[in-house]
């Protein structure tokens, strides 16, 4: 029987390695997430609204 889970050294490597793995879609899409929230901005959209 394998056993899965793995022990609490591995965390932060494993951790460290998805956010280098995924450091290509977030640059990518970094960009068309800033451009369309300072256009809905720009609109009137606000998502934090505080009162």
């Amino acid at each position: 029987m394998s056993d899965l889970s793995s022990g609490p050294g591995d965390t932060k490597a494993e951790f460290a390695a998805g956010v280098i793995k995924a450091l290509p879609v977030i640059l990518a899409t970094a960009p068309f997430g800033l451009l369309l929230g300072a256009i809905a901005a720009q609109k009137g959209c606000r998502f934090c609204k505080s009162g």
